[in-house]
């Protein structure tokens, strides 16, 4: 009997500002990483790729074009427009045909309050 075959997971990129911002803008990121994993999707968040703040923003830029590279779409988060690195990603994105699905503010608030209301362990925080 052949093996289920099963769709490959739809991997999207999570562009937003970092630079700047009260410890990166971590929080967003996660708050963005869970609601789009509640849906279905393998996130890519450069949030989750960097574990040291040292480097240069050359350094991460780098890491970050070639993971959205790797990925099917990107979501942006509230506030991409006045960052230059979430600029270049979404631009990147467009140009080379994935599709860009803007947050808003109030479905960030949305999946806050499901992370909020989330028993422990279950993926919230």
């Amino acid at each position: 009997m052949p093996a289920a075959l099963t769709e490959p997971a739809i991997r999207c990129y999570i562009a937003g500002p970092m630079t700047g911002m009260p410890d990166y803008n971590h929080e967003a990121f996660a708050v963005a990483a869970f609601g789009l994993r509640r849906l279905g999707l393998e996130v890519v968040s450069p949030a989750e790729l960097h574990a040291d703040t040292d480097k240069t923003r050359a350094h991460y830029m780098s890491i970050d074009v070639h993971a959205l590279l790797t990925t099917h779409m990107v979501a942006a988060l509230p506030g991409w427009e006045s960052s230059q690195g979430a600029l270049l990603e979404v631009d990147l994105a467009e140009q080379t045909g994935r599709p860009v699905m803007c947050i808003t503010g109030r479905t960030m608030d949305a999946w806050r309050e499901a992370i909020r209301r989330s028993p422990p362990g279950a993926g919230g925080s």
